[in-house]
């Protein structure tokens, strides 16, 4: 087995055979897209041999996250499914800006296909409210909720009493729509109380993540701010888990499982994105 907090510049189908079976809680990597033109990050790699020692060294319930677009990413999710890996979500990183302004159509996202080994859960998360409310448009409904409120008793009732005990109270949602759906069957709580939940705990994590990265610290062309990376690992593992990018490129995967208190394993094959990696996390060359 590896040493786990440690970065090993190396290939990583070198590697992943030394990894015991059903170690690891989370792969979160961000692989070769193969679609970039005369740039050294662009290797091609064994991907059938790559997914199949991923399926082997994952725990039962651990999850991988996969970056990717293009031909490549859809490759990768059918080898996936092929392995017996089960499809679990698709989160979009909104990237707040174009990254390609120079072609017709803007691009501002990027995917990340999450498959579970067997039996892994999704974590419920929440994000701080401004951190979350990334809108004028939706922070001003919240206002626009929140004077309504102030002319309802009944609503300021229910106010008084989830701040006294920080608990919500759900009623049976009856409503009858054509198209029957499992949120038809949940109970729901008051306006009010939701509005005042997102300022007191954030709100939900959602499969849309923005967050925009800023493109002059960048240490690699296709780093992931550290923050995007914390809020997928908050929802696919727990803290002291161990998380694993085989491709770590810059170690930004690395540094946000150290921040979440997560035990890391990065590899990275080439020399000047290891040795970036590694003066960024501050670790001693070995």
């Amino acid at each position: 087995m590896l040493e786990v907090n440690k970065i090993y510049n190396a290939d990583c189908l070198e590697l992943l055979p030394i990894i015991d079976d059903s170690s690891i809680d989370l792969i979160l990597t961000d692989p070769p897209f193969l679609y970039l033109k005369n740039q050294k990050l662009e290797r091609s790699f064994n991907e059938v041999e790559f997914f199949t020692q991923a399926y082997r060294i994952l725990k039962d319930n651990g999850f991988i996250a996969v970056f990717g677009r293009g031909e490549s990413f859809y490759r990768w999710n059918v080898i996936m499914a092929n392995l017996g890996f089960k499809f679990k979500e698709e989160i979009i990183w909104d990237k707040g800006r174009t990254t390609s302004p120079v072609l017709p159509l803007s691009r501002k996202h990027e995917t990340v296909s999450v498959y579970t080994k067997k039996n892994g859960k999704i974590r419920r998360c929440y994000v701080p409210y401004l951190e979350k409310k990334t809108s004028i448009e939706t922070i001003e409904a919240d206002i626009n909720r929140l004077k309504a409120i102030l002319n309802n008793p009944d609503e300021l009732e229910e106010i008084r009493r989830y701040i006294t005990t920080g608990e919500k109270k759900f009623s049976e949602n009856k409503k009858v729509t054509k198209f029957k759906t499992s949120v038809q069957d949940t109970g729901s709580s008051s306006r009010a109380e939701n509005v005042f939940a997102a300022f007191r705990r954030g709100g939900q994590e959602s499969d849309i993540i923005r967050v925009v990265k800023n493109v002059y610290k960048a240490i690699h062309p296709t780093e992931k701010p550290v923050r995007l990376l914390e809020r997928i690992l908050s929802v696919l593992s727990d803290e002291g888990a161990l998380v694993l990018d085989p491709f770590c490129g810059s170690g930004s995967t690395c540094e946000a499982a150290r921040n979440t208190g997560r035990n890391y394993i990065g590899v990275e094959i080439d020399e000047e994105y290891y040795t970036g990696a590694k003066k960024r996390l501050d670790l001693k060359l070995f």
